[in-house]
């Protein structure tokens, strides 16, 4: 265990790396070396996929697939970064069946049910795709979300992002109703963000509600009386 502590406390990948393969081939039968030795080669991947050398990331990950006598996380990890090199040669099936798989063993990761919306979205699977997305945000409600220390409220910004995407994706394919939902649900995180309101006054136009189309503008015109394009709004409506 001191050993493995040292081992892991390296900052060089390809010594770590080279160590804990002597490590392995004289303690094989080791759970603890084992799955030490499947946290070193997953780190390897991820060196590699950092630097863009996607086939090296892709061809160290193959050979932890078949070992299951590690956890359940580490599985998962292994599962959605090779899902990750999947999508980047464009190999989109094969990224789904990945990403499934890590789902499988984490389904309450809400960064896999993104890889996955996203790869599904990418394959042209937007039904699907939805539902992913909208796991993610259930989970996002359940669970704080940390994230770089740089960014503030790092957790509200992520949420807030992912719903004006997902009202923009739906607005431009003309789904006005399911564009209004997540757009009022980024509302309530940021009732005062003066171009989301533009943008749900839009909306409201485009789904046929008036009523709540001119509650927007008197919003708006509340904040900004003298504001010109409010008129132009208005005419609009009329």
């Amino acid at each position: 265990k001191h050993l493995l502590k040292l081992i892991r406390s390296l900052g060089n990948i390809e010594t770590m790396d080279a160590l804990l393969k002597a490590f392995v081939s004289v303690r094989q039968s080791s759970p603890t070396v084992r799955e030490a030795y499947f946290e070193g080669t997953i780190l390897k991947a991820r060196y590699h996929l950092q630097r863009c050398s996607w086939p090296e990331a892709q061809s160290t990950l193959k050979g932890l697939v078949h070992q299951k006598n590690v956890s359940r996380r580490n599985q998962a990890i292994m599962h959605n970064l090779l899902g990750c090199c999947n999508c980047i040669i464009q190999e989109f099936d094969t990224a789904i069946y990945h990403f499934n798989n890590a789902l499988k063993l984490e389904p309450n990761d809400l960064r896999i049910h993104q890889n996955l919306a996203l790869t599904l979205e990418w394959n042209s699977k937007l039904a699907q795709a939805s539902k992913h997305w909208d796991e993610m945000l259930d989970i996002l409600d359940r669970h704080p979300l940390t994230g770089p220390p740089d960014i503030a409220d790092f957790h509200y910004y992520f949420e807030f992002e992912t719903l004006n995407r997902l009202a923009n994706e739906h607005a431009e394919r003309g789904r006005w109703t399911t564009a209004l939902t997540y757009m009022h649900r980024a509302h309530r995180l940021r009732p005062d963000d003066e171009d989301l309101m533009e943008r749900l006054f839009h909306t409201y136009q485009q789904a046929e509600q008036p009523r709540n189309a001119r509650k927007m503008l008197e919003r708006l015109r509340s904040l900004h009386p003298n504001e010109p394009q409010n008129e132009l709004y208005e005419l609009d409506l009329v």
